[in-house]
């Protein structure tokens, strides 16, 4: 029996989740990740974070198989507000960019990836993602004919041959592209939807405790694992393989983080209406904050030397510079919707999804 009751929880997560994304490229592009400074507290700090934000893309696609796992049918609508959405924001930005930066603008070349920047290889995420939604009528299928045993025997043979054999072989063996592809986002997908099926709230509520110092020590061990390759090899030898997409450690942490947030019950009614409206924006966030121009210019070296900063310090621009994102990119958000539903565009996303359910084959039936 599909379950209709808000998980208000997992809103907490995506928030956090898309939170943890924007860690991500501080850290990342941004250079606050230096290998340059070798041991110290800060380092070992920042170490710490991104372990916790690489989980993060796994989790969405963990939400997703939670949310889904159980319909017998999708809304292609959703998808459609999607693309569209993308459309609107790499319209918009270019437009701003040309008007008020058009040196950053400076070839055609530039202005084709700048409107279209999945074919600069930009937004793999939401690409891969198109890829898994139409794919979940299929994987849904494929969930209701299987048993809770040949379930969990598939997830654990995918799980050996895509992340710990990717990982400790040191090879993508499978070309998954290091989780950067539908492939993986499907397995991961598969994954939340077991926690939905077959993993019981009460005993999840119960074990609450025992998930966050799991989830802590996972962090923890990538830290001790950093520390030992610096002392042993005087670099931080396949740090990103041990915290990337596919590592056992990461897909540890997003299903510990799945399963600990979804066996939250929120009841207070101003805190749950302000979850679902935040949680609503996160997709604006990623979408704003990770177009190329917007990364080149906010992001990309702009954190340098953070590793040279007092620990406090740097772990305040940090979670600062993550808060001031998601709040400038909720703040769009609203404006967003708020245009999107004057012009009719999400009635428009209503009948083009309407249409395109009675030509894909996305929720046919068995007749």
């Amino acid at each position: 029996m599909v379950r209709t009751e808000r998980a208000y929880g997992v809103d907490l997560l995506r928030i956090l989740s898309m939170a943890a994304i924007v860690g991500l490229h501080v850290l990342n592009n941004g250079g606050g990740m230096s290998d340059a400074t070798g041991i110290g507290a800060t380092a070992a700090a920042i170490r710490f974070v991104i372990s916790i934000c690489y989980c993060s893309v796994n989790v969405f696609a963990m939400m997703t198989g939670y949310l889904y796992g159980e319909r017998k049918s999708i809304r292609t609508s959703n998808l459609v507000n999607l693309i569209l959405t993308v459309a609107f924001y790499c319209i918009v930005v270019t437009g701003i960019f040309l008007v008020f930066r058009p040196e950053d603008l400076a070839d055609g070349k530039t202005v084709l990836f700048s409107l279209f920047p999945p074919i600069s290889g930009k937004y793999w995420y939401f690409v891969s993602y198109v890829f898994m939604f139409l794919m979940i009528p299929i994987m849904n299928k494929l969930i209701s004919v299987m048993t809770k045993k040949q379930f969990f025997s598939l997830l654990i043979m995918l799980f050996t041959l895509l992340s710990v054999v990717t990982t400790f072989g040191l090879f993508d063996y499978f070309r998954i592209n290091m989780g950067y592809s539908p492939f993986w986002l499907m397995f991961c997908y598969m994954a939340g939807a077991f926690v939905r099926l077959y993993v019981k709230e009460e005993r999840l509520s119960k074990a609450r405790v025992f998930m966050a110092v799991a989830f802590i020590a996972n962090n923890a061990l990538v830290v001790v694992l950093w520390l030992a390759t610096e002392i042993v090899f005087r670099e931080p030898l396949g740090f990103e393989t041990y915290v990337g997409y596919v590592s056992p450690l990461t897909v540890c942490n997003a299903l510990i983080a799945l399963c600990l947030f979804s066996s939250l019950k929120i009841k207070n009614k101003a805190v749950c209406k302000v979850l679902k409206s935040l949680s609503g924006g996160a997709f604006d966030v990623y979408i704003i904050h990770c177009h190329p121009l917007v990364l080149r210019l906010f992001f990309e070296n702009k954190f340098a030397g953070l590793s040279d900063c007092f620990v406090l310090n740097a772990l305040a621009v940090i979670f600062g510079t993550i808060a001031a994102v998601y709040v400038i990119c909720y703040g769009i958000w609203l404006l967003r919707s708020i245009l999107f539903k004057a012009l009719g565009i999400n009635k428009l996303c209503g009948r083009i999804g309407s249409k395109l359910d009675c030509i894909l084959p996305l929720n046919a039936s068995d007749e």
